[in-house]
């Protein structure tokens, strides 16, 4: 039997254009599923626990006090004004 030696004609398409991409396309597709799978944990967890510790922190913070309470710091009422200061800047 003779053996085919001959070389391909010049453009002649030996190997076909997808030849290899195949394994690509499979690692980006499971990239991406990993990825929806992480980003639905995400977002199945995040909401709940996260809104808790912060109406925690909120109703722990203290409370402003007017000049009306009986636990209100002692000194001015409100903070000076530019006819304690000397007047607006550029005077």
């Amino acid at each position: 039997m003779p053996s085919d030696d001959r070389l391909p004609a010049p453009g002649d398409m030996t190997v076909p254009p997808w030849s290899g991409w195949e394994e690509v396309l499979a690692g980006v597709l499971v990239l991406m599923a990993a990825g929806v799978v992480l980003l639905l944990a995400a977002l199945a967890r995040g909401g709940a626990g996260e809104r808790a510790d912060w109406q925690a922190w909120l109703a722990a913070r203290p409370t402003r006090r007017t000049a009306d309470s009986p636990a209100a710091a002692p000194g001015p009422a409100t903070a000076p004004g530019p006819e304690t200061c000397g007047g607006p800047p550029g005077r």
